[in-house]
């Protein structure tokens, strides 16, 4: 019954790639892994049959809007600027915002009832990972888990009216990061402009 669940969704978002359903008790919660060979990895959970249909479909989102490609170069340039604090904060804003830009993909042109349900489903979920009490953040996993800071954060913006989604802020972080690359001894922040890490960090703040 899961596994034609996540077929049907997979069929109604017209993916073609042979990505897989894969499921584990001990898997920290719902994510998507992998890149020439996806897959969808889910805990042995009982939830309702609507909610598994919120779920796979955000996970598959994930795939169709190529998610762990953006988190895969984010963590290349965090290998090459470990030393950088500010990088760090990009990418974790960054991340973030795919999150966020993933639910408005999942939510877009339902009606209140069903962002309503989407909400729960993220609520119930969040449930279920704290009394397992597995709470692992992989940077290569597109997950539907989150912190409570960033649950709050990705509920609220459900409702809120649609503004920039998750690709302006990813590319502007990525335009950023490959000036950071040009020089990997030199620091980001001692190369560029102040007002430029102004306006970086105003962007960042707001989105």
């Amino acid at each position: 019954e899961i596994r034609r669940g996540f077929y049907e969704i997979k069929s109604t978002l017209k993916i073609a790639a042979p990505v897989q359903l894969c499921i584990s008790s001990q898997a920290a919660g719902p994510m998507l892994l992998g890149f020439l060979r996806p897959k969808v990895v889910f805990p042995d959970c009982m939830l309702p049959k609507e909610n598994l249909r919120m779920i796979f479909r955000h996970e598959l989102m994930h795939y169709r809007r190529r998610d762990s490609w953006y988190r895969l170069f984010l963590l290349f340039t965090l290998s090459v600027h470990w030393f950088n604090p500010f990088l760090y904060l990009m990418v974790d804003s960054a991340t973030e915002d795919l999150e966020s830009a993933c639910d408005r993909s999942v939510i877009k042109g339902r009606d209140r009832r069903f962002v309503e349900q989407y909400a729960q489903t993220l609520l119930d979920t969040a449930k279920f990972l704290l009394e397992r009490q597995r709470r692992h953040q992989m940077l290569l996993a597109s997950c539907l888990s989150s912190s409570a800071r960033r649950l709050k954060k990705r509920l609220i913006a459900l409702f809120l009216p649609v503004g920039l989604n998750g690709r302006p802020l990813v590319l502007f972080a990525a335009v950023l990061m490959l000036y950071a690359m040009i020089d990997p001894w030199i620091p980001i922040i001692s190369d560029i402009p102040t007002d430029l890490v102004a306006v970086c960090a105003l962007v960042v703040g707001i989105v």
